[in-house]
């Protein structure tokens, strides 16, 4: 979960000043940043241009249509099911160390931001556990009354 929070407060600042500032720790190959970039940009590009996934070599076509059939809806094919608990396996890894180092202009906006942003996922997943724990305590109180 601190591996999440930890991409949670990069984030913003990837979306003001670019991947490149991470200086700590490497950006390649992490799931949840590839998942960002999958949907905030490459997605984006292939509506306007189809074609550039064809011109930027076959490791990054594997890599585009890997993510394309994670974010898709269909479910029924083993193949699309194998490559969605795959990359649903590498997402849910701590990849993230709890610390990461940036390089960025002395702007107290954008580390408010990343401030905010940690406590409002900090928040959320607090909200989303709760809520299972009520239904768990709803569901066990039904069952409860089954039996009497």
């Amino acid at each position: 979960m601190l591996s999440y929070l930890i991409w949670k407060t990069i984030e913003p600042l990837i979306d003001h000043f670019g991947p490149d500032i991470i200086i700590f720790p490497s950006l390649l190959n992490q799931p949840l940043v590839d998942k960002y970039l999958f949907e905030n940009y490459f997605k984006k590009l292939y509506s306007q241009s189809p074609n550039f996934v064809y011109s930027n070599g076959q490791i990054f076509k594997e890599w585009y249509s890997k993510w394309e059939i994670f974010t898709s809806k269909d479910k029924e094919n083993e193949e699309i099911k194998k490559i969605k608990n795959e990359i649903e396996e590498k997402i849910t890894i701590a990849n993230f160390p709890n610390r990461f180092l940036a390089i960025i202009p002395n702007d107290i906006d954008i580390a408010k931001k990343c401030q905010k942003n940690f406590e409002n996922e900090l928040k959320c997943l607090a909200e989303k556990v709760c809520s299972q724990i009520e239904n768990i305590n709803q569901n066990l109180k039904e069952k409860l009354e089954n039996l009497k």
